[in-house]
Protein backbone atom coordinates (compact mmCIF):
# COMPACT_ATOMS: atom_id res chain seq x y z
CA UNK A 1 0.00 0.00 0.00
CA UNK A 2 1.63 2.92 -0.88
CA UNK A 3 0.04 5.39 1.42
CA UNK A 4 -0.85 3.51 4.68
CA UNK A 5 -4.62 4.01 6.10
CA UNK A 6 -4.60 6.75 8.69
CA UNK A 7 -4.36 6.05 12.38
CA UNK A 8 -7.34 6.01 13.98
CA UNK A 9 -8.28 9.79 14.99
CA UNK A 10 -9.70 9.94 18.31
CA UNK A 11 -10.92 13.10 20.75
CA UNK A 12 -11.74 13.66 24.34
CA UNK A 13 -12.12 16.92 25.74
CA UNK A 14 -9.91 18.74 23.49
CA UNK A 15 -7.16 16.11 24.01
CA UNK A 16 -6.13 14.53 20.11
CA UNK A 17 -5.10 10.84 20.07
CA UNK A 18 -4.11 8.49 17.22
CA UNK A 19 -3.95 4.93 17.28
CA UNK A 20 -2.19 2.64 14.57
CA UNK A 21 -3.94 -0.31 16.17
CA UNK A 22 -7.94 -1.12 16.36
CA UNK A 23 -9.83 -4.01 18.68
CA UNK A 24 -13.53 -4.13 17.04
CA UNK A 25 -16.19 -5.38 19.43
CA UNK A 26 -19.42 -7.14 18.83
CA UNK A 27 -21.79 -9.65 20.00
CA UNK A 28 -24.57 -12.08 18.99
CA UNK A 29 -27.30 -13.76 21.20
CA UNK A 30 -29.39 -16.94 20.87
CA UNK A 31 -31.74 -18.83 22.69
CA UNK A 32 -31.31 -23.06 22.65
CA UNK A 33 -33.54 -25.21 24.33
CA UNK A 34 -34.57 -22.46 26.57
CA UNK A 35 -30.81 -21.20 27.65
CA UNK A 36 -29.96 -17.64 26.49
CA UNK A 37 -26.31 -17.43 24.93
CA UNK A 38 -24.59 -14.57 24.42
CA UNK A 39 -21.22 -14.41 22.34
CA UNK A 40 -18.93 -11.74 22.73
CA UNK A 41 -16.07 -11.26 19.91
CA UNK A 42 -13.28 -8.66 19.75
CA UNK A 43 -10.84 -8.65 16.64
CA UNK A 44 -7.46 -7.04 16.74
CA UNK A 45 -5.01 -5.82 14.11
CA UNK A 46 -2.53 -3.10 13.49
CA UNK A 47 -3.97 -0.50 11.01
CA UNK A 48 -1.19 -1.54 8.47
CA UNK A 49 -2.52 -4.73 8.29
CA UNK A 50 -6.61 -3.41 7.96
CA UNK A 51 -6.09 -4.47 4.26
CA UNK A 52 -5.12 -8.25 4.53
CA UNK A 53 -8.45 -8.66 6.63
CA UNK A 54 -10.07 -6.44 4.32
CA UNK A 55 -8.95 -8.99 1.17
CA UNK A 56 -9.99 -11.97 3.59
CA UNK A 57 -13.40 -10.05 4.06
CA UNK A 58 -14.10 -10.31 -0.06
CA UNK A 59 -12.15 -13.33 -1.05
CA UNK A 60 -14.85 -14.92 1.32
CA UNK A 61 -17.94 -13.08 -0.05
CA UNK A 62 -18.83 -12.01 2.76
CA UNK A 63 -19.20 -8.72 0.97
CA UNK A 64 -17.66 -5.59 3.42
CA UNK A 65 -19.23 -2.42 3.91
CA UNK A 66 -22.50 -4.09 2.62
CA UNK A 67 -23.30 -5.95 4.67
CA UNK A 68 -22.75 -7.76 8.08
CA UNK A 69 -23.98 -10.86 9.02
CA UNK A 70 -27.79 -10.71 9.78
CA UNK A 71 -28.46 -8.72 6.85
CA UNK A 72 -26.23 -10.93 4.13
CA UNK A 73 -29.53 -13.05 5.12
CA UNK A 74 -31.73 -11.00 4.79
CA UNK A 75 -30.56 -8.76 1.80
CA UNK A 76 -27.72 -10.79 0.38
CA UNK A 77 -29.88 -13.47 -0.81
CA UNK A 78 -27.87 -15.94 0.99
CA UNK A 79 -28.67 -19.75 3.16
CA UNK A 80 -27.26 -19.98 6.90
CA UNK A 81 -25.88 -23.20 5.30
CA UNK A 82 -24.29 -20.69 2.61
CA UNK A 83 -23.10 -17.74 5.50
CA UNK A 84 -21.67 -20.47 7.51
CA UNK A 85 -19.47 -21.91 5.24
CA UNK A 86 -18.53 -18.35 4.07
CA UNK A 87 -17.55 -17.35 7.66
CA UNK A 88 -15.34 -20.54 8.50
CA UNK A 89 -13.59 -19.47 5.59
CA UNK A 90 -12.64 -16.38 6.57
CA UNK A 91 -11.62 -17.87 10.22
CA UNK A 92 -9.17 -20.35 8.27
CA UNK A 93 -7.90 -17.40 6.79
CA UNK A 94 -7.26 -15.43 9.54
CA UNK A 95 -4.99 -18.54 10.91
CA UNK A 96 -1.98 -16.93 8.22
CA UNK A 97 -2.80 -13.36 9.12
CA UNK A 98 -1.60 -10.63 11.32
CA UNK A 99 -5.02 -10.50 13.15
CA UNK A 100 -5.81 -11.75 16.56
CA UNK A 101 -9.48 -12.87 17.86
CA UNK A 102 -11.20 -13.58 20.98
CA UNK A 103 -14.75 -14.65 22.11
CA UNK A 104 -16.42 -14.77 25.63
CA UNK A 105 -19.35 -17.13 25.94
CA UNK A 106 -21.98 -15.69 28.51
CA UNK A 107 -24.67 -18.14 29.64
CA UNK A 108 -28.19 -16.88 30.89
CA UNK A 109 -29.73 -13.91 30.85
CA UNK A 110 -28.39 -10.80 30.90
CA UNK A 111 -26.27 -8.89 33.42
CA UNK A 112 -24.61 -5.77 32.69
CA UNK A 113 -21.51 -6.56 35.08
CA UNK A 114 -21.40 -9.84 33.33
CA UNK A 115 -21.71 -8.21 29.89
CA UNK A 116 -19.48 -5.69 30.39
CA UNK A 117 -17.12 -7.96 31.81
CA UNK A 118 -17.26 -10.08 28.89
CA UNK A 119 -16.61 -7.14 25.95
CA UNK A 120 -13.24 -5.99 28.17
CA UNK A 121 -12.01 -9.20 28.76
CA UNK A 122 -12.19 -10.66 25.20
CA UNK A 123 -10.81 -7.19 24.23
CA UNK A 124 -7.85 -7.68 26.11
CA UNK A 125 -7.32 -11.36 25.00
CA UNK A 126 -7.13 -10.45 21.77
CA UNK A 127 -3.96 -8.96 22.84
CA UNK A 128 -2.70 -10.92 25.13
CA UNK A 129 -3.04 -14.32 23.24
CA UNK A 130 -0.39 -13.54 20.24
CA UNK A 131 1.50 -11.73 22.70
CA UNK A 132 2.02 -15.09 24.72
CA UNK A 133 3.39 -16.97 21.62
CA UNK A 134 5.32 -14.20 20.12
CA UNK A 135 2.99 -12.85 17.25
CA UNK A 136 2.49 -8.90 18.73
CA UNK A 137 5.53 -7.60 20.80
CA UNK A 138 5.24 -5.02 24.32
CA UNK A 139 4.95 -1.92 23.25
CA UNK A 140 3.35 -2.26 20.33
CA UNK A 141 1.69 1.18 20.28
CA UNK A 142 -1.99 3.19 21.22
CA UNK A 143 -4.67 0.95 20.48
CA UNK A 144 -8.28 1.97 19.76
CA UNK A 145 -11.15 -0.43 21.43
CA UNK A 146 -14.03 0.19 19.02
CA UNK A 147 -17.42 -0.90 20.56
CA UNK A 148 -20.13 -1.37 17.77
CA UNK A 149 -23.10 0.75 18.89
CA UNK A 150 -23.83 3.98 20.13
CA UNK A 151 -23.13 4.87 23.74
CA UNK A 152 -26.15 5.44 26.16
CA UNK A 153 -24.98 7.59 28.69
CA UNK A 154 -28.37 5.75 30.56
CA UNK A 155 -27.47 2.50 30.49
CA UNK A 156 -26.08 0.47 33.18
CA UNK A 157 -24.14 -1.84 30.48
CA UNK A 158 -22.41 1.00 29.30
CA UNK A 159 -21.96 2.15 32.94
CA UNK A 160 -20.01 -0.95 33.79
CA UNK A 161 -18.26 -1.29 30.59
CA UNK A 162 -16.66 1.97 31.33
CA UNK A 163 -15.77 0.49 35.33
CA UNK A 164 -14.30 -2.45 33.80
CA UNK A 165 -11.88 -1.03 31.38
CA UNK A 166 -9.40 0.80 33.95
CA UNK A 167 -8.87 -2.49 35.66
CA UNK A 168 -8.50 -4.71 32.63
CA UNK A 169 -6.13 -2.55 31.35
CA UNK A 170 -4.68 -1.01 34.58
CA UNK A 171 -1.41 1.68 34.08
CA UNK A 172 1.28 -1.37 34.06
CA UNK A 173 -0.52 -2.64 31.24
CA UNK A 174 -0.91 0.46 29.53
CA UNK A 175 2.74 1.22 30.27
CA UNK A 176 4.08 -1.84 29.36
CA UNK A 177 2.07 -3.10 26.58
CA UNK A 178 -0.05 -0.69 25.49
CA UNK A 179 -2.69 1.76 25.65
CA UNK A 180 -5.99 0.69 25.05
CA UNK A 181 -8.57 3.88 24.46
CA UNK A 182 -12.53 3.25 24.51
CA UNK A 183 -14.74 4.60 22.08
CA UNK A 184 -17.60 4.01 20.35
CA UNK A 185 -19.44 3.82 16.88
CA UNK A 186 -23.16 3.47 15.81
CA UNK A 187 -22.89 1.16 12.39
CA UNK A 188 -18.97 0.21 13.49
CA UNK A 189 -19.85 -2.98 12.36
CA UNK A 190 -20.51 -2.10 8.57
CA UNK A 191 -17.72 0.85 8.78
CA UNK A 192 -14.49 -1.29 10.05
CA UNK A 193 -13.46 -4.74 8.54
CA UNK A 194 -12.27 -5.72 12.31
CA UNK A 195 -15.93 -4.63 13.74
CA UNK A 196 -17.14 -6.40 10.57
CA UNK A 197 -15.39 -9.82 10.97
CA UNK A 198 -16.25 -9.67 14.86
CA UNK A 199 -19.83 -9.00 13.66
CA UNK A 200 -19.63 -12.48 11.01
CA UNK A 201 -17.90 -14.55 14.09
CA UNK A 202 -20.39 -13.93 16.64
CA UNK A 203 -22.92 -14.65 14.26
CA UNK A 204 -21.33 -17.62 13.24
CA UNK A 205 -20.64 -19.17 16.86
CA UNK A 206 -24.35 -18.39 17.44
CA UNK A 207 -25.23 -20.46 14.44
CA UNK A 208 -22.80 -23.38 16.08
CA UNK A 209 -24.68 -22.93 19.29
CA UNK A 210 -28.12 -22.95 17.04
CA UNK A 211 -27.05 -26.65 15.70
CA UNK A 212 -25.66 -28.00 18.74
CA UNK A 213 -21.95 -28.29 17.71
CA UNK A 214 -20.36 -28.39 21.08
CA UNK A 215 -16.75 -28.00 19.58
CA UNK A 216 -16.43 -24.22 19.43
CA UNK A 217 -13.09 -22.76 17.79
CA UNK A 218 -10.22 -22.29 20.93
CA UNK A 219 -10.48 -18.51 20.78
CA UNK A 220 -13.82 -19.33 22.43
CA UNK A 221 -14.20 -18.99 26.01
CA UNK A 222 -16.58 -19.67 29.21
CA UNK A 223 -17.33 -16.53 31.10
CA UNK A 224 -15.37 -16.66 34.77
CA UNK A 225 -16.68 -14.83 37.18
CA UNK A 226 -13.79 -13.93 38.91
CA UNK A 227 -12.80 -11.70 35.85
CA UNK A 228 -15.11 -9.08 37.04
CA UNK A 229 -13.51 -6.44 38.93
CA UNK A 230 -14.62 -2.84 38.74
CA UNK A 231 -12.70 0.11 39.10
CA UNK A 232 -13.74 3.17 41.58
CA UNK A 233 -13.95 5.78 38.77
CA UNK A 234 -15.01 4.90 35.35
CA UNK A 235 -13.14 5.39 32.26
CA UNK A 236 -14.07 8.41 30.54
CA UNK A 237 -14.14 7.37 26.13
CA UNK A 238 -12.97 9.06 23.47
CA UNK A 239 -15.49 9.81 20.79
CA UNK A 240 -13.89 9.37 16.67
CA UNK A 241 -13.22 12.28 14.80
CA UNK A 242 -15.83 12.63 12.00
CA UNK A 243 -16.16 12.94 8.62
CA UNK A 244 -17.97 15.02 6.31
CA UNK A 245 -20.25 11.94 4.72
CA UNK A 246 -20.73 12.46 0.66
CA UNK A 247 -24.22 13.10 -0.41
CA UNK A 248 -26.68 10.11 -1.46
CA UNK A 249 -22.79 7.89 -0.69
CA UNK A 250 -23.36 6.48 2.43
CA UNK A 251 -21.66 3.50 1.75
CA UNK A 252 -18.90 5.15 -0.26
CA UNK A 253 -18.46 7.14 3.13
CA UNK A 254 -18.23 4.59 5.83
CA UNK A 255 -15.50 3.52 2.97
CA UNK A 256 -13.98 6.97 3.51
CA UNK A 257 -14.33 6.81 7.10
CA UNK A 258 -12.19 3.55 7.48
CA UNK A 259 -9.52 4.52 5.51
CA UNK A 260 -9.07 8.08 7.36
CA UNK A 261 -9.30 6.51 11.16
CA UNK A 262 -12.47 8.09 11.84
CA UNK A 263 -16.09 8.13 12.06
CA UNK A 264 -19.74 9.36 10.88
CA UNK A 265 -21.90 11.46 12.91
CA UNK A 266 -25.12 10.98 14.10
CA UNK A 267 -26.77 14.25 12.40
CA UNK A 268 -23.68 14.60 9.94
CA UNK A 269 -23.52 17.51 7.05
CA UNK A 270 -23.04 16.28 3.71
CA UNK A 271 -20.84 17.59 1.45
CA UNK A 272 -20.98 17.17 -2.86
CA UNK A 273 -17.08 17.05 -2.53
CA UNK A 274 -16.12 13.00 -3.38
CA UNK A 275 -12.48 12.30 -2.81
CA UNK A 276 -13.30 8.66 -2.88
CA UNK A 277 -11.81 7.63 -6.09
CA UNK A 278 -8.73 9.39 -5.38
CA UNK A 279 -8.33 7.37 -1.74
CA UNK A 280 -8.97 4.32 -2.79
CA UNK A 281 -6.97 4.39 -6.07
CA UNK A 282 -4.04 5.04 -3.73
CA UNK A 283 -4.46 1.29 -2.31
CA UNK A 284 -2.04 -1.29 -3.85
CA UNK A 285 -4.00 -3.81 -3.22
CA UNK A 286 -5.49 -5.08 -6.23
CA UNK A 287 -8.31 -7.11 -5.62
CA UNK A 288 -9.17 -4.74 -2.35
CA UNK A 289 -9.01 -1.51 -5.25
CA UNK A 290 -11.05 -3.34 -7.50
CA UNK A 291 -13.70 -4.48 -4.93
CA UNK A 292 -14.12 -0.69 -3.66
CA UNK A 293 -14.14 0.95 -6.85
CA UNK A 294 -16.34 -1.52 -8.99
CA UNK A 295 -18.47 -3.16 -6.31
CA UNK A 296 -19.20 -0.28 -3.93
Amino acid sequence: MSVPLRDIRLVRDGEKQRAPNLIGLDESTTTVEGTRYTIVVAVRTAREDDISLLRALIENDLQPFKHKSSSLLRYGDVSVEERARRVQGLIEDLRSLPVSWSAILWEGSDKATGLATCAVTAAKKSITNPLQVGDLAHGCGKTAFLHDGREDAHSNYFHQLKRQMPSAFDTSFQQSICPVLLTFMEGADRTYPVTNTADYIAGHITHLLENSRPELPPQVLDFDPSWVDPAPQAEVPYQLDSIRPIREEGIRSRVLAWILGKGIPMNPSPTNRDPYRDHVSQIDDTAVRSYLLEEL
